[in-house]
């Protein structure tokens, strides 16, 4: 009973507060059961100590429930962090797995590249050292091609000094035995140089001519230009006036139809009112003659036929009127074809003054052509003249070494082939030009 009277402990001290939510009113009721059992000690012994099983029941019973209530949500976490980390290190071995594939995929085209690096290195080592190696034969050529160069610009050097020594020996000797002929040729070549200077100086004179005649026509297409501009300025203002005046007349007739037609109407109504029986000045006189006797009884019948020739009266100069207003609208018609008729002179005149114009055009464009084609031919005629002269020039030099030649080495001076002996040097120089394109040819033309 000792023992069992001691104070149970409310918590335990291995459990926390949170396993015991009721600790407060075990206190309580266990102090008002104390208080209560005062009067017995047996029963209140026995009372405590029931109610304490009981309250220990219910607290284990609790204690067990929550426990399985935290158990079971300890294991749902414990369920949900181990799908976590499933999910997580699938997600992890899958991205191992395909960077694995990306490293070995990398790794394999550095691989490649390398070689093929390598095999391109390996090229161009190759190919530098045959460039070096044809450098170095180049440079050895170009060496050798310039050491010979130089030995050939020498040995020509010489023979060049030699052939002008001769040349000077020769040309010495020519001149004494040759000096006739050379003369003669030289009159020759004067006689011939003059003439065609004479002609060069005859088209150039043409020329000039031809210039002039371009720009006396060039002033006089200028001219007519202007006269024809002021010849249609004129003709302009001439339709501008004809106008003015169409239309001034148009507005006359218009208001002179107007003014006589009802001028022609008012006449005719006061005269037919005049002759009418309802008159003013005739009414007396038919009341007198109604008066009289019963034989002008007929007189009030006459009355509308009196009437109807005033109408028939009154209808004719209405048509009257209008014949005149015709015959006057006649008169603006005839204005009117008047002024379409010189308009379209007027235009004619425009169109053959635009014809001479182009006439004119022509004929300057034809003797600008003309003129270019005499400096054409002028140029030509130069060129013609300049090579003649250096085809001479060839002849005579070449004539004078034959002679130097056959005077100082008679037979070992070879016989010319047919070709050169009926073409000498200016008629094979002359072969070059196309036919009917020569010298003689640029007269023909002209």
């Amino acid at each position: 009973e000792a023992a069992l009277r001691t104070p149970f402990p409310l918590t335990p001290p291995a459990l926390g507060d949170e396993f015991y939510p009721f600790g407060g009113e075990r206190q309580q009721t266990f102090g008002g059961d104390v208080a209560a059992g005062d009067g017995d000690p047996e029963e209140a012994d026995l009372g405590v100590l029931l109610q304490r099983k009981e309250q220990d029941l219910l607290l284990a019973a609790e204690l067990g429930k929550m426990l399985l209530e935290r158990n079971e949500e300890l294991e749902r976490r414990f369920e949900e962090l181990a799908k976590e980390h499933m999910e997580t290190k699938e997600r992890l071995e899958q991205e191992k797995h395909e960077l694995r594939l990306h490293l070995e995929s990398r790794s394999a085209e550095f691989e490649t590249r390398v070689a093929e690096l390598e095999t391109d290195l390996a090229t161009v080592r190759a190919q530098l050292g045959q460039k070096r190696m044809e450098q170095q034969d180049t440079s050895r050529e170009s060496s050798q091609a310039v050491l010979d160069l130089s030995e050939q610009n020498q040995r020509l050097v010489e023979q060049l000094s030699q052939v002008r020594g001769k040349e000077t020996q020769q040309e010495g000797l020519a001149g004494k035995s040759a000096a006739p002929t050379i003369l003669f040729r030289k009159r020759d070549l004067e006689k011939q140089t003059h003439q065609l200077r004479e002609e060069n100086e005859s088209i150039q004179a043409l020329v000039d001519t031809l210039h002039n005649n371009l720009l006396l026509l060039r002033n006089e297409s200028r001219e007519k230009e202007l006269r024809v501009e002021v010849e249609a300025e004129e003709l302009r203002a001439s339709n501008r006036r004809l106008q003015h005046q169409v239309k001034e007349m148009k507005e006359e007739i218009r208001l002179h139809d107007l003014d006589t037609s009802v001028t022609s109407i008012q006449s005719e109504i006061e005269s037919s009112l005049e002759d009418a029986p309802g008159a003013p000045g005739k009414a007396p006189k038919v009341g007198e003659e109604g008066s009289g006797g019963g034989g002008h009884l007929s007189s009030p019948v006459c009355v509308p036929g009196k009437v109807s020739n005033a109408k028939r009266r009154l209808l004719s100069m209405c048509q009257f009127g209008k014949l005149n207003s015709l015959s006057r609208r006649g008169q603006a018609c005839s204005l009117i074809y008047l002024f379409v008729y010189v308009s379209i002179c007027c235009l004619i005149r425009k169109g053959e003054m635009e014809l001479e114009l182009a006439k004119v055009s022509l004929e300057r464009d034809s003797m600008s052509q003309q003129l270019l084609r005499v400096i054409r031919q002028k140029m030509a005629l130069s060129q013609e003249l300049e090579a003649w002269q250096d085809d001479i020039q060839y002849i005579i030099h070449q004539q004078l070494l034959q002679k130097h030649q056959e005077e100082t080495h008679p037979i070992a001076s070879s016989p010319r082939s047919p070709a050169e002996g009926k073409n000498p040097p200016f008629y094979r120089r002359g072969t070059s030009i196309p036919n009917g394109t020569g010298f003689f040819s640029l007269f023909r033309k002209s």
